[in-house]
């Protein structure tokens, strides 16, 4: 479960400002902030298993006063990120739901915050509560299919009987779960007390309660979208009052939502009763019309809503964090939801620093918290991206990330251009720093990455834009893997930067993201060996070795590979030599773990392979995994076919976040390794020496299974050897880059291993 990390409070952003019937002293606001604790909040909202509905019906009536405002408790904190992108949110799904408002018949237009009373808008939620508990089912309104929830509960019946729970319960006097006075004991030794009465809920009252809780939801849902939509094409000055109102009817909304939730993932639901929320798109339609439409009135208002949209603010934050509690099975859509609201919360504060950079905080911290549990999804690594700001090394890795990753997001290509335009000049005289000489390479190979061939010009372009600053940042790279400020997690960040680039920054129509796509098919990774077994044997056969010289790299000569994969190929296995120059120093084993799982899942795909395998650097990585044997090795954990799983602590290491939901990172980690991944916060607070012994294993075992195909390394027990094909390729492929104007690449020749 995940807690919502806690704002510190303040006269601006105390709890006690969620209420839009008054605003009291700051002094007195912070005081209630400080006593409002979160189990407080927690015990305001839970239902105990009943709705909100049912009570209003037990005691027989509604009045406004059941939707004033709640106090609530501000457990955010924190955002740094530049502007807030206000374009179409990435949360609302993409479905068949058309907005209610849109299928209604077109009425003379009636502003309900100009007519007399405009309280009314209130009152459309009460007359849905009223709708509720007046009829025994939702009438069918022409024209409007999402009016009615239709449900076929025959297979849930069906299969009920067959387990021998098919007798129709005894309906109960109330229609859902209560509990009756606990007695004390009538014993005299003991204070223990009885258990509580409960009475059951039949399958029949939770159809019937969901029924008339959708009913009053498309009612509320139906008027948000109207009043939405009029005041967006008004520019007319809103009251106290009516900002209140319109407060009023948004929280109604989500409390309808909250309730339907509750109600069709309630314990006794059947399962059809369960996907209701999936198949009706309620999360989407409930951050669509109850929040996010009004968070955009609210921008557009500044500042003059500023007050009110931080009580709906913080409203709607306590609303998710409870939903994230007590609704699991969209939880990844409320931490979403949650990483949304503080990026909307730094809109309101375009000037103070330290207010923006509390809520950069609470953020990443959602985004960072989906992107654990779900390393593929290419969205949360954009958002990552987007509050990466000042650091741009990281900002590059989030962005490549999302490109290249499991479920990609292609709107992060126009993030990395923006990223990389500063870059887009030649290198200046004075001694450019790592990262500027790194971003310079990327840019270029951005730009180029689907070019198939360069022309004279180009080609001399190339080299100023490219090919120098390449020199320049090997050189540069070099120095700072020796010195002692070296963090082994920025070299897993810079080879993953450079292996997004090999695969072409996700550019859907390359030959090499082809065959990683086509590879998921494949199921299984002993499938997967099986295929690339076969391919490679039919390729050895011809006696074909794909090895190109340095002049192919710049110039793209007229062959099946690419000018874009010999230069991006070119800077990973370059930039991975310099790395592997450094021994077996442990600041660099992240580097050389990423690129062993790289290479191994490349190796699975032969065309893909044969476009980088003369320019790895085989020798250098044989010398790497046999320093490793030398020390202490479980060899039966690095000879068995199964991945090398560790207890405790040492289960995951930082660069599993790294490798993980990568698409060419498919085959390597076994299902639901993520499932039970410690957050970022927990991660960060490990000692490293204790992922020491877990990271030499898990690169000797990636060692074992690329020696297993037979083609670069092999595998005698307890050393790895040179193959004759891996032999070849160091002393035919020229690997050393241009020497020009004194500016020369470290030594990347074989170690005389093929002697």
């Amino acid at each position: 479960m995940c807690s919502s990390p806690s704002l510190p409070p303040s006269a601006d952003c105390s709890p006690e400002a969620s209420a839009v019937d008054g605003v009291s002293g700051s002094g007195d606001r912070l005081s209630r902030a400080l006593s409002y604790t979160r189990s407080a909040r927690t015990e305001m909202f839970k239902r105990n298993a009943a709705s909100r509905t049912l009570r209003a019906r037990e005691s027989g009536h509604l009045t406004s006063d059941s939707y004033q405002p709640t106090h609530y408790e501000n457990t955010s904190a924190g955002v740094n990120s530049g502007n807030l992108h206000t374009e179409g949110s990435a949360l609302t799904p993409e479905s068949s739901y058309q907005l209610l408002c849109e299928t209604q018949p077109k009425q003379k237009p009636v502003d309900p915050l100009t007519s007399a009373p405009y309280l009314t808008m209130v009152e459309v939620a009460i007359q849905a509560q009223d709708q509720r508990h007046s009829q025994p089912g939702v009438a069918h309104v022409p024209g409007d299919h999402r009016d009615t929830m239709e449900l076929d509960l025959s297979i849930s019946r069906q299969t009920k009987e067959n387990q021998g729970h098919g007798s129709q319960l005894e309906a109960p006097q109330r229609p859902i779960l209560s509990s009756s006075t606990a007695k004390s004991s009538a014993s005299n030794t003991t204070d223990m007390f009885k258990q509580p009465d409960t009475n059951p809920i039949t399958e029949d009252q939770l159809v019937n309660e969901v029924r008339m809780i959708y009913a009053g939801l498309v009612m509320v849902e139906r008027k948000c979208c109207e009043v939405d939509k009029q005041q967006m094409e008004s520019n007319a000055t809103l009251t106290r009052p009516q900002w209140q109102a319109l407060i009023s009817l948004h929280r109604t909304l989500l409390s309808e939502h909250h309730d339907f939730f509750l109600a069709s993932q309630h314990p006794s639901a059947s399962p059809v009763l369960k996907q209701l929320p999936a198949k009706y798109t309620m999360p989407g339609r409930m951050w669509r019309h109850g929040i996010q439409s009004f968070l955009e009135l609210f921008r557009r208002r500044l500042p003059e809503s500023r007050e009110f949209l931080l009580n709906f603010l913080y409203m709607a934050y306590s609303m998710m964090t409870l939903l994230l509690e007590s609704v699991p099975a969209f939880r990844h859509f409320w931490i979403e939801c949650l990483g949304e609201l503080a990026r909307y919360r730094i809109a309101v504060e375009p000037s103070d620093a330290r207010e923006r950079e509390l809520w950069a905080g609470v953020s990443r911290h959602w985004y960072a918290e989906g992107a654990t549990h779900s390393p593929g999804v290419g969205r949360y690594q954009y958002q990552l991206a987007v509050l990466a700001r000042p650091d741009m090394l990281l900002q590059l890795y989030h962005y490549t990330k999302a490109l290249v990753s499991a479920q990609p997001f292609p709107r992060a290509s126009e993030g990395l251009k923006s990223l990389l335009y500063p870059f887009d000049q030649p290198i200046a005289p004075q001694p450019p720093s790592l990262l500027g000489l790194f971003l310079s390479v990327h840019n270029t190979l951005f730009k180029q990455r689907s070019s198939e061939r360069l022309s004279d010009y180009l080609w001399k372009t190339t080299y100023r834009n490219l090919v120098l600053p390449m020199i320049k940042f090997l050189q540069s790279l070099q120095e700072h893997a020796q010195g002692k400020n070296w963090q082994g997690q920025m070299g897993a960040q810079i080879m993953s930067c450079n292996f997004a680039a090999v695969l072409q920054y996700g550019e859907a129509g390359t030959p090499i993201m082809k065959e990683f796509n086509q590879a998921k098919d494949l199921g299984a990774v002993e499938e997967a060996r099986h295929y690339a077994t076969n391919i490679w044997q039919d390729i050895t056969s011809r006696g074909e070795i794909s090895w190109f010289s340095v002049e192919d790299v710049v110039a793209g000569v007229p062959d099946r590979f690419s000018a874009a994969d010999k230069q991006a190929s070119a800077l990973a296995f370059h930039s991975l030599s310099v790395l592997l120059d450094q021994e077996l120093e442990s600041s660099m084993w992240p580097s050389v773990h990423v690129s062993l799982a790289f290479i191994w899942n490349l190796a699975l795909r032969p065309l893909g392979m044969q476009r980088v395998e003369s320019v790895i650097p085989w020798s250098k990585l044989v010398r790497f995994l046999n320093g490793l044997t030398r020390l202490k090795t479980d060899f039966n954990k690095i000879e068995s076919s199964r991945f090398p799983l560790e207890e405790g602590d040492m289960r995951y290491l930082q660069e599993d976040f790294v490798i993980g939901g990568q698409s060419w990172a498919h085959f390597y980690y076994p299902d639901g390794f993520f499932d039970e991944a410690p957050s970022e916060d927990e991660r960060s607070n490990s000692p490293s020496f204790l992922h020491m012994s877990s990271r030499q294993h898990r690169c000797l075992w990636l060692g074992v299974q690329i020696a297993q195909l037979g083609l670069w390394i092999e595998y005698k027990h307890p050393r790895f050897e040179l193959t004759k094909r891996a032999c070849d390729l160091d002393a035919s492929a020229v690997l050393d880059m241009p020497m020009n104007d004194g500016i020369g690449c470290p030594h990347l020749s074989n170690m005389g291993l093929c002697d």
